[in-house]
């Protein structure tokens, strides 16, 4: 909650904890509630100037069933895939929303995710413990009003998005943002194709330490600890990293 005037949490209470299963799991639901929070206050300050982050904790485990949205089948996946449908839906409020208030032509949109899910690649289900593209590549749109649409091929970061948006403010990012503004490349004023290298940590309990690096061909991975090795995959050549070639790493 640091650096916010208004900051609400209440619809916590919609996901409920399942015994012996962690974080990792839970049952409830709260995108409709997020984006009725969302909606008040969009209403309540339409005319001033505002900056909004709402969280949605859906999709996440356990995956439940949402009535009236599109039912993909009955794998894991596919719920998955309707809980991200679910989420898209009332994502879609919030944006009609703005539409309706007059503010969509004036307001900078980003969306973004703050891990991805596993489905058995590298034997390996949910999130949290693994630097994989499965678990590590998240979904990142940025709409700037005026911008034309335009797929970036440059690899991006999380921490992208503060330099970002200091720029659209007509603010320099500092260097303690440890980004890069991207506005360069969503104007179109820089290569959109234009490669770069970008980090990942992991640390939790017990000594568990990961470091990475992709680039737009490369994912290097060097697990620390508890059992020192490295991995590499060709993701330009294999997304799904399917192939660790760290025995015969050629350009990468």
């Amino acid at each position: 909650n640091q650096g916010f005037r208004h900051y609400d949490n209440q619809n916590k209470r919609l996901h409920k904890a399942m015994r012996g299963q962690g974080p990792a799991k839970t049952s409830g639901s709260s995108s409709k509630e997020q984006s009725d929070k969302s909606i008040e206050f969009i209403t309540t300050h339409k005319d001033r100037r505002f900056f909004l982050w709402t969280h949605y904790y859906d999709p996440h485990y356990d995956y439940e069933e949402h009535p009236g949205i599109e039912r993909f089948g009955s794998a894991k996946i596919d719920k998955y895939d309707h809980e991200i449908a679910y989420t898209d839906h009332h994502i879609g409020r919030v944006i009609d929303s703005l539409k309706a208030q007059g503010l969509w032509h004036k307001t900078v949109i980003i969306v973004t995710g703050d891990h991805g899910e596993g489905f058995g690649e590298h034997g390996i289900d949910l999130h949290g413990y693994h630097l994989y593209a499965a678990q590590t590549r998240v979904p990142f749109i940025i709409r700037v009003p005026g911008s034309e649409p335009a797929r970036i091929e440059m690899p991006a970061s999380h921490v992208d998005v503060l330099p970002t948006l200091a720029n659209l403010l007509g603010q320099e990012p500092t260097q303690d943002m440890m980004g890069r503004s991207l506005l360069g490349v969503i104007s179109g004023a820089e290569d959109p194709a234009q490669d770069r290298w970008v980090f990942q940590q992991l640390s939790y309990e017990n000594n568990n330490e990961y470091r990475g690096a992709a680039s737009k061909e490369c994912h290097v991975l060097f697990n620390v600890s508890p059992n020192l090795s490295w991995e590499l995959y060709r993701i330009d050549q294999d997304p799904m990293e399917r192939s660790d070639i760290i025995d015969s790493p050629g350009r990468c």
